[in-house]
């Protein structure tokens, strides 16, 4: 910026000095990011938030100063690491953000992970320096994910409702059973088009996770009743499949 094709330099070379504005700059990040610069480590807290974290995470990709952050990086990092969140919050893309530019590959799988699990919409990325390989790979696998299981309980669905399973009675209160959920996720009348927001995974794998099994009561003669169980179980293999598939991402496989 200071850099003769700038008009700042211009400015500093006539005057002696120049006001730089920086809007997008957190102020107190960008104050604790001179302190470590100028080596005024008195004045560096030795503890900080989580929003001030991100900031400076923020700042110091800006402007490429990873190796000045870094002893104090790591030391607010342990400091919060009993902070990272276990489920989805609004805190997950500033957790990836921090694991990113500091390189805690650990961390790094688990809160993509909560965001591959647990995210309902694309992540939200804001000013955030989450590279775009990241941030697609975990919504283009997290709206496959969905896609497949949402595909799987409408063909479920239509089989139902055009083929005979077991007996009248087991096969409608094994429709019934199955429009009731799905309607509940919100996939019924109308299916839901990607990017499928306000749906999760762990919503399918908590309501679909054990099949569908009802006792049913088949007539064997005129007078009894057998009970009998039936169920619908493919989805659970496509349910193990996507579980496997969303295990978090590998922070080696996105560093050049």
């Amino acid at each position: 910026m200071l850099q003769r094709k700038f008009s700042e330099c211009n400015t500093l070379q006539k005057n002696g000095s120049v006001e730089i504005r920086l809007p997008a700059d957190d102020p107190d990040a960008f104050l604790i990011l001179l302190n470590i610069i100028h080596g005024y480590m008195r004045r560096v807290p030795t503890e900080v938030d989580i929003d001030t974290y991100t900031q400076i995470a923020v700042l110091t990709d800006k402007y490429d100063v990873h190796e000045a952050v870094e002893i104090f990086a790591n030391s607010w990092f342990e400091k919060l690491k009993d902070a990272i969140p276990q489920t989805y919050t609004e805190d997950i893309p500033g957790w990836i953000c921090i694991c990113w530019i500091f390189n805690r590959p650990q961390e790094f799988k688990h809160v993509t992970r909560l965001a591959l699990r647990q995210g309902k919409q694309n992540l939200p990325l804001g000013d955030l320096p989450i590279p775009a390989s990241v941030a697609d790979t975990i919504d283009s696998q997290r709206i496959d994910s969905i896609s497949r299981i949402v595909s799987i309980l409408h063909v479920q669905l239509a089989d139902y409702l055009e083929k005979e399973h077991c007996s009248f009675e087991c096969d409608s209160l094994m429709l019934g059973a199955l429009t009731k959920r799905l309607r509940a996720l919100h996939l019924f009348p109308n299916r839901p088009d990607p990017p499928f927001t306000g749906l999760c995974f762990e919503q399918f794998a908590y309501r679909f996770g054990h099949g569908l099994y009802f006792p049913a009561a088949q007539r064997t003669s005129t007078y009894y009743y057998e009970h009998a169980k039936c169920a619908i179980p493919s989805i659970e293999q496509t349910l193990t499949t996507c579980n496997d598939q969303l295990a978090g991402l590998e922070l080696n496989d996105f560093k050049p």
